[in-house]
């Protein structure tokens, strides 16, 4: 029998779905002053840095020692680097609310995936039922905001829903690395391959003299780089690695949530009862999900642990 999320790992969760969701409205703030590549590779750059000094200073082993590790480590910091292009390039051609709703679809593609590539991960009925709740929570999140300019765009769409594949595929990919490297390797690596390729297509596409910087966006940019990708992805290795994928990825659904709370403190957005829905059915859908079966049963086709 799979075993319940400790609390600690549920509080960090939580903690890293604030932090993930509070990024929503910073990076409204953030884009006020850098363009969206430049600022995606310039935050990853940040990030590394910062993270290397971290691993420096606590004396851990940055270097990858073997040639499957090195493997894992570049494919995993191209998908990065793909899934902030996909994301950035669709986000533009789309609406937001539909962007975010599409975003968090990636417990589905790692639901998806888990089936194929991660037999060992246990997928009872109830994951299945859960995750939907959670999903459905989100989209009642926004519902009626679909905008006011008319048509969405296929390819914007298309693209963020390609995104949010290529975060399900990172997901699962994690669960493929050695024991023996490090969060903190996994990060310095994943940060200075995916910063410099966004920093230098970046300043290939897009103006550095667009940059203006202000307190405001100074400020976002610091929270981007080092909350959001500093500490939030190495928080978020560390418990895809420590526990089952397929248990973390449904609380992920609570991001966009947060993000709608945090954008009602800074930018003032108005507050909803389509919020206090989503609350509802996302916290019914985690608690779904992450029960303890008593039984066996699973979906057809989806073997046990």
């Amino acid at each position: 029998m799979e075993k319940r999320l400790d609390i600690q790992s549920i509080v960090l969760l939580v903690l890293l779905t604030a932090v993930w969701g509070i990024t929503f409205p910073a990076m409204k703030v953030a884009l006020r002053g850098f363009p969206p590549i430049l600022l995606g590779g310039l935050r990853f750059l940040l990030a590394g840095i910062l993270v290397t000094l971290f691993g420096i200073l606590r004396r851990e082993r940055l270097a990858a020692q073997t040639q499957r590790s090195r493997f894992l480590l570049i494919i995993y910091a191209l998908t990065l680097a793909v899934e902030i292009v996909l994301l950035l390039i669709g986000v533009q051609h789309t609406f937001a609310n539909r962007s975010s709703i599409l975003f968090n679809t990636s417990p589905f593609w790692v639901l998806a995936l888990a089936i194929f590539f991660l037999p060992h991960d246990h997928l009872p009925l109830n994951k299945w039922i859960g995750t939907g709740l959670a999903f459905i929570g989100v989209a009642a999140l926004f519902a009626g905001r679909g905008g006011d300019k008319g048509g969405v765009a296929l390819l914007g769409d298309a693209l963020v829903l390609g995104a949010a594949g290529v975060w399900g595929v990172r997901i699962v990919l994690l669960k493929y690395f050695p024991k023996t490297l490090g969060t903190t390797a996994i990060q310095v690596w994943q940060f200075f391959i995916a910063g410099p390729l966004l920093t230098v297509l970046g300043i290939s596409v897009e103006k550095v003299s667009d940059i203006h910087l202000s307190f405001p966006v100074i400020m976002a940019f610091l929270y981007l780089a080092i909350i959001s990708n500093a500490f939030g992805f190495m928080l978020w290795t560390y418990l895809v690695q420590k526990e089952v994928a397929t248990k973390v990825a449904p609380f992920m659904f609570l991001t966009p949530v947060f993000g709608v709370l945090a954008s009602a403190v800074v930018l003032r957005e108005v507050m909803t009862d389509a919020l206090l829905m989503s609350l509802a059915l996302v916290g019914t859908g985690i608690f779904v999900a992450n029960r303890q079966e008593t039984g066996k049963m699973t979906v057809k086709g989806i073997g046990t642990r």
